[in-house]
């Protein structure tokens, strides 16, 4: 861990985010730097025609893939990748320390991510985030569509994104997968395929050393397996189907593709996915509450399915005049049912649950905070479609005034401010727990592979 934490503190990073033109050219110029080190090409070709790269940094003995740009308002990723990239170009004690040949995919979707790109140059600016917030609709988003057939589930509609990250596992077949993802409020968490108490202990020193909270609230599904603080099972598809069944949900709810990571499992890799906010806590919730834990996902979900209710009610009254497929839309229409469905969810927990315990203080916040959140990100997007209409001189007198109600909704969240005091973190911050994270876990493989050369010697 020591060596992880020397080279995490030699690490320089700016405090804002990558726009998309810079990924590229940065990691061109790195390349230029060291040819002998580092090579790009080219993996596929986005939707609107972006090219998709890829950048090789030395020549171990087996593969590493690390992809940015998961999804497009997850940001922080590109400069981690461009860390962990010139730390393996210049760093020939690196290299040989983690003996990978290590391939970064510099983003994975170029087209949501200029569709964000207005506030990256403002991290830790709520206003400017809620204003130009983006994420694609599920069956818009490369992480999300990969091939499934299990049960009644059944996808196959690739993205062209999908199908180049596809092709560079099939190719590849990494030891080491990592997806790049990125949480709004509260702590940082992970998900692993494979884990042992060093592990554990070593996820939770790079928080600390980066100076990020361990997430303690709501896992972000019921269904998780929880391994230690902060630390869950990668899920899968067919446990999470199942998991909805038993819950007597919709399995098909939200539900697409598989994952990345599910799809590099499936090839022998080991994955893992770091999430790291950009804002938390000004000081940790801790404790208990006087309100029972039943009661306060009862609240929290009225509150979300109140205002899914508002939204709803809006996209009816303009949908027929809706005449622009934006993305704005299509993710609006795809998102805040969703949001209802999400709210629904909660109330049938709560409905068959037999816990009789006090909700603990991270856990309120975590649920308070993600209703602000969806709230002002998915009514935000939808405020962004209603424009795109109404800017293109196409809107009829019920588009202008669902813009009007969408706008005041949204702005009096804004104006209500967090329901626990949050700070933005560094980007430093960010970066250094993303790249902590991705190096102790090559260093839980490397144990895990000397254990089994240990056990056939």
């Amino acid at each position: 861990m020591s060596e992880v934490k020397r080279w995490l503190s030699a690490m320089s990073v700016e405090d804002r985010f990558l726009q998309v033109d810079e990924i590229d050219n940065g990691f061109a110029l790195l390349v230029a730097e060291a040819p002998d080190v580092a090579s790009t090409r080219r993996i596929g070709t986005s939707r609107l025609g972006e090219p998709l790269l890829l950048t090789t940094v030395g020549s171990g003995h087996r593969d590493a893939v690390v992809v940015s740009g998961v999804h497009p308002n997850e940001v922080a990723c590109f400069q981690t990748a461009a860390q962990l990239a010139r730390l393996a170009t210049f760093d020939a004690e690196f290299r040989a320390a983690y003996d990978y040949t290590w391939h970064f995919v510099h983003n994975l979707d170029p087209d949501g991510s200029r569709l964000n790109e207005r506030w990256f140059d403002r991290p830790g600016d709520f206003d400017a985030y809620t204003k130009d917030f983006f994420r694609p609709a599920p069956d818009a988003q490369p992480e999300w569509t990969f091939p499934t057939a299990y049960r009644d589930a059944y996808f196959d509609r690739m993205l062209p994104e999908t199908q180049a990250l596809a092709r560079v596992i099939d190719e590849l077949r990494p030891e080491l997968y990592v997806s790049l993802h990125g949480s709004e409020a509260g702590g940082a968490y992970w998900y692993v395929s494979q884990w042992d108490p060093e592990l554990m202990h070593d996820l939770h020193d790079v928080a600390r050393f980066a100076g990020v909270d361990v997430d303690q609230g709501e896992a972000e599904s019921a269904h998780m397996t929880q391994l230690a603080d902060g630390v869950y099972l990668a899920s899968r598809f067919a446990a999470e189907y199942d998991a909805a069944v038993a819950a007597e949900e919709d399995p098909t709810l939200g539900f697409l593709g598989s994952s990345s990571t599910e799809y590099a499992a499936a090839h022998g890799a080991a994955t893992l996915i770091p999430e790291v906010p950009y804002w938390t806590h000004a000081v940790t919730p801790t404790g208990k509450t006087s309100e029972s834990h039943a009661s306060m996902l009862s609240r929290t979900a009225q509150a979300l399915g109140d205002v899914a209710s508002s939204l709803n009610a809006q996209m009816a009254l303009v949908r027929a005049d809706m005449t622009i497929p934006s993305p704005f839309w299509s993710a609006s229409e795809a998102f805040i049912p969703l949001i209802a469905e999400d709210a629904a969810s909660d109330l049938r927990r709560v409905a068959v649950s037999t816990e009789d315990r006090p909700a603990t203080a991270a856990e309120t916040a975590s649920r308070e905070t993600r209703v602000r959140g969806f709230v002002l990100r998915y009514g935000g997007m939808f405020r962004r479609a209603l424009k795109v209409q109404v800017d293109a001189g196409l809107a009829s007198p019920a588009v202008r005034t669902a813009l009007a109600t969408v706008s005041a909704l949204v702005d009096e969240w804004l104006r209500r401010g967090e329901p626990v005091p949050l700070k933005p973190l560094s980007v430093n911050a960010m970066v250094m727990l993303q790249a902590g994270s991705v190096l102790v876990f090559a260093n839980e493989i490397a144990r895990r592979r000397s254990t089994a050369a240990l056990a056939h010697s």
